[in-house]
């Protein structure tokens, strides 16, 4: 931490990592159509638990994400997660998709292709996302409806 996140408590860096990760949650919160209040607090509530970050500081962070460009984010998140931070946000989205009590086709498909972006195995990561025992069930038919969609856009 440098003087003036000592003097401030603040470590840019974390705080980078948690603007990425809040951006790519408030983007997978829309992905589906609509942005449920389960969703923003299940983010927060995230965020608290798994950085530590005073009140304040998460409030500050979400400001920040809002104004963040999502591509912008994806690119520095690329650049500036290791393997197990961007394995970590792939878990934080897997989370904030349940948050609302169904994990959408939409949801599915946007958290696997963030993971490709980061260079992960998208059918991996399907099967695991539609084949994991503490997930909610997921509609095979709506995922592929949300893929057909995804690769027109």
């Amino acid at each position: 931490m440098g003087i003036l996140g000592n003097i401030f408590g603040s470590n840019s860096s974390d705080d980078d990592k948690w603007i990425i990760y809040t951006r790519c949650a408030m983007a997978l919160a829309h992905v589906d159509g609509e942005t449920s209040e389960e969703e923003v607090h299940g983010t927060v509530a995230r965020l608290h638990q798994r950085s530590g970050l005073s009140n304040d500081r998460v409030w500050s962070i979400i400001e920040k994400a809002k104004n963040e460009d999502f591509s912008a984010a994806i690119e520095r998140a690329k650049s500036t997660l290791s393997e197990d931070e961007k394995l970590d946000l792939l878990d934080f989205l897997i989370g904030n998709a349940h948050d609302d009590g169904y994990f959408h086709g939409e949801e599915v498909v946007f958290i696997a292709w963030l993971g490709v972006q980061f260079s992960f195995d998208a059918e991996y990561l399907f099967t695991h996302m539609t084949t994991h025992e503490t997930y909610k069930s997921v509609d095979i038919k709506e995922i592929e409806e949300a893929m057909a969609k995804f690769s027109q856009d």
